[in-house]
């Protein structure tokens, strides 16, 4: 079952950010892009680095046991 991935950045300035992600195998490689469908299950992490360079690096699981939808919610200080 296919589900999705939308980081939510708090924090920081600007509202350029970008987004660099890392995938389970066998999963697509996902862009510099704040949302993706997701097709594969397992650990999804995102980098976020906003316009001041300030970094920060979140996590997921998904299951994919049914249609989710997860909101990873990353705060740039």
């Amino acid at each position: 079952m296919p589900g999705s991935v939308n980081v939510v950045t708090t924090g920081g300035w600007g509202s350029t950010n970008t987004y660099t992600w890392t995938v389970p195998g066998g999963a697509a490689a996902i862009g510099n892009v704040a949302s993706s469908a997701v097709t594969v299950a397992g650990q999804y992490d995102v980098s976020v680095t906003n316009n001041d360079g300030c970094t920060t690096t979140c996590s997921v699981v998904i299951n994919l046991v049914v249609d989710e939808e997860l909101d990873i919610e990353c705060c740039i200080n």
